[in-house]
């Protein structure tokens, strides 16, 4: 995950051959890594810089939740882009309370975009206290940063929850509250969080518009289209040839979703 910093791979990365973990030993640390990764999306002709959002699990959702200090954005990325949208499965809310590790976050300026929160009831990181801590870190934000948060609290789920394991297992932490961490699959709260992010993402994106398009055929025909629908609708295109071909005559329907091959925006 962390070879472009030079950390090696496999088991050398925490030490697993006798050497050091040289690992990244903070969320904070790797704040970098997220903003780096907008800056190359936004940076992509075929990515609207305007419609990147982050999702992070875990140590990934407390980085989600970092990345919403507008400070540590300008430092990172200037003026330039900001998520659209941030969502965190599973985070630890009690290292965000007043007094903990990461509570200056929850008081620098935000950059103003939607959080999403998805935890478990069971997750023993906040001591399996049902997603009171969540909802405490929440009630205390001021009103104007309050209306950007979204909690979703899944009663049965422990941490990491979408993990696909025959049994669940248990490992020990001390990070955790209770030293101890359970870890068990659930599939009506993997396929609820997965329903109600990209809900989240498309509220936040917003309809998917554009005057025109290309998108390449074949090395022989491009064809061009103005659009006047979003992702959710259908257009209607009349391919050209770019070259003395064959003409095409026929009017093509397509659909434009997240999974087709993007298109470059003019």
């Amino acid at each position: 995950m962390w070879t472009a910093r030079g950390v090696p791979s496999g088991p050398a990365a925490f030490g697993g051959n006798g050497a050091d973990d040289r690992r990244p030993s903070s969320v904070r640390d790797t704040l970098q890594d997220a903003f780096g990764a907008l800056k190359y999306l936004a940076d992509h002709p075929a990515i609207d810089a305007q419609r990147i959002a982050i999702l992070g699990f875990s140590w990934g959702a407390m980085l989600s939740m970092l990345a919403l200090d507008e400070l540590a954005a300008q430092r990172a990325l200037g003026a330039g882009p900001r998520f659209a949208a941030h969502a965190g499965h599973y985070p630890v809310c009690s290292y965000f309370i007043p007094g903990a590790t990461f509570a200056p976050a929850m008081d620098a300026a935000w950059t103003g975009a939607p959080l999403q929160l998805q935890v478990g009831g069971q997750d023993d990181y906040d001591g399996a206290d049902g997603g009171a801590s969540c909802r405490k870190l929440i009630e205390d934000l001021p009103p104007d940063k309050r209306s950007h948060v979204e909690l979703i609290v899944h009663p049965t789920a422990t941490h990491a929850w979408e993990e696909k394991i025959p049994t669940a297992i248990s490992f020990r932490d001390p990070r955790s509250r209770s030293g101890n961490v359970r870890v068990s699959s659930n599939a009506e709260a993997s396929a609820h969080a997965r329903i109600t992010t990209v809900a989240f993402f498309k509220r936040a994106f917003g309809p998917l518009t554009c005057r025109r398009a290309q998108l390449r055929l074949s090395d022989r025909h491009v064809a061009a289209a103005e659009l006047g629908a979003d992702h959710e609708r259908h257009g209607v295109w009349r391919p050209t040839s770019s070259k003395k071909a064959a003409p095409i005559n026929a009017d093509v329907e397509f659909r434009l979703t997240p999974h087709a091959r993007p298109a470059r925006f003019l």
